[in-house]
């Protein structure tokens, strides 16, 4: 036992690999029963294939995986894609991005008092310190 949970610990990608290999199996099979009788939705297949993706490279690269997994949700309401086991994906990369040890870049728009300190919202130009606005004030 102590050698399996060793492995997993040195190789986290090839188990998340696995979970993607699985989740990709499942979600197809899904679609294909969930379509049969209607017409199918050819653009499921590669949406389901990019979720699986963003499940075997979540720890390699959890903000790019992110994105990624927003687009394919973007894109299953774009091509009417129905709902399937494949966008367990999208909490599975939120917990992981959520979890990470990385830095929080993701939080800071969230929160209406970082707004002013954006620069690509700060319209009033540089801020200026107490220090400087003393010294004009003096003068």
């Amino acid at each position: 036992m102590q050698r399996l949970y060793d492995f997993i610990r040195r190789h986290p990608t090839s188990v998340d690999s696995f979970w993607a290999v699985m989740l990709f199996g499942f979600s197809l099979l899904w679609t294909v029963q969930a379509s049969m009788g209607t017409e199918p939705r050819i653009a499921a297949v590669p949406i389901v294939a990019l979720l699986s993706l963003v499940v075997a490279l979540r720890r390699r690269a959890p903000e790019k995986m992110l994105l990624l997994a927003l687009l394919m949700g973007v894109a299953q309401l774009v091509f009417d894609v129905e709902v399937n086991p494949a966008d367990w994906a999208m909490l599975v990369i939120i917990y992981t991005v959520a979890a990470s040890d990385g830095p929080r870049w993701a939080a800071r728009p969230l929160s209406p008092a970082a707004w002013p300190r954006l620069p690509w919202l700060n319209c009033a130009g540089p801020r200026r310190t107490a220090a400087r606005s003393s010294r004009r004030s003096s003068s």
